[in-house]
């Protein structure tokens, strides 16, 4: 069922030729399955090269509880975990948020994307990009800032750092995937 839902997914970006397209973590679904690696990897190859495609690290890409190992097999495999985009006013951000949610097997690398964040959050307000957009995995919240902490949303005192950084700098728009349905908050 992933199979058909990537290819529509890519057939349609192909349609519609927009600049880029981000895929909001989950690349696969069994963290580390070299055949379900190669299977994204196959599909993701069909986007028309003209189109950018950013993948964002998922729970089912790093594990519910990411550790250094985990973080660098998906490395090898996909990329970096965090990093920025420019396309034409946008500025994109997309950051590992497995490292947000649980950070307790790996607090050197989540404190080294925080203190990353810090400074790309700076590049990006001095750039006057019109738009500053997070791409994440897990949602910050579903509906409402301040809803009781879940498996869908990152936890209430994470949450509170990172809405008011994001609004410090700007931030509107941030992207997330883990829900598996539409929200709006």
């Amino acid at each position: 069922r992933e199979t058909v839902n990537m290819e529509k997914a890519i057939a349609e970006s192909n349609r519609l030729k927009p600049a880029f397209v981000v895929i909001c973590g989950d690349l696969v679904n069994k963290p580390g399955d070299l055949a379900q690696i190669a299977e994204y990897k196959r599909i993701a190859a069909k986007l028309d090269p003209s189109i950018k495609l950013y993948s964002v690290s998922g729970n089912h890409d790093v594990e519910n509880v990411p550790t250094p190992e985990s973080l660098a097999l998906y490395k090898q495999h996909f990329g970096e975990d965090r990093y920025t985009f420019r396309s034409g006013s946008i500025f994109g951000i997309v950051l590992n948020s497995s490292l947000i949610k649980d950070p307790s097997l790996a607090p050197q690398e989540a404190a080294a994307q925080d203190v990353w964040l810090q400074k790309v959050l700076e590049v990006a307000k001095k750039s006057r990009a019109k738009h500053i957009m997070v791409f994440v995995h897990h949602s910050f919240f579903l509906a409402d800032p301040n809803e009781p902490d879940q498996y869908f949303n990152i936890n209430t005192e994470r949450r509170k750092y990172y809405l008011d950084l994001f609004q410090k700098y700007g931030v509107k728009q941030i992207f997330a995937g883990h829900y598996h349905r539409n929200a709006y908050g």
